[in-house]
């Protein structure tokens, strides 16, 4: 019974990490660790049209409606093509591999992208 509970558990942590990581794509900047910059990046490719997550960091709470802890800043990648409704206060800073890159401070950020009804 033990092996299945394991499994299980690895099982329950593959799919957190998928959710966490790739489909809300809440991941460690490697050029600030520890979450001192936060990357958003979702896979907005799996055609959800919206997605919501809610992540303990080492430094504080992220809440994917985008909430950047005190003393961290947040780096968010977004579609290039799409056309993307971002907050007066997050700098556009170009693109990166077909993203448009935005940097933010902490605090409180909502980025929105229009879906299309033609799909």
């Amino acid at each position: 019974m033990k092996t299945l509970t394991a499994l299980s558990l690895f099982l329950f942590a593959t799919v957190a990490d998928w959710f966490f990581a790739d489909l809300a794509g809440i991941q460690p900047d490697p050029q600030l660790p520890g979450f001192k910059r936060i990357v958003f990046k979702p896979d907005l490719a799996c055609g959800l049209e919206s997605a919501s997550a809610d992540y303990e960091s080492v430094r504080g709470r992220i809440v994917y409606d985008i909430l950047v802890p005190p003393g961290c800043e947040g780096k968010v990648l977004l579609p290039a093509s799409a056309d993307i409704v971002s907050p007066p206060d997050a700098t556009r800073k170009g693109q990166e591999n077909g993203h448009a890159v935005f940097l933010t401070g902490s605090g409180k950020f909502r980025f929105e992208i229009p879906v299309s009804d033609n799909k």
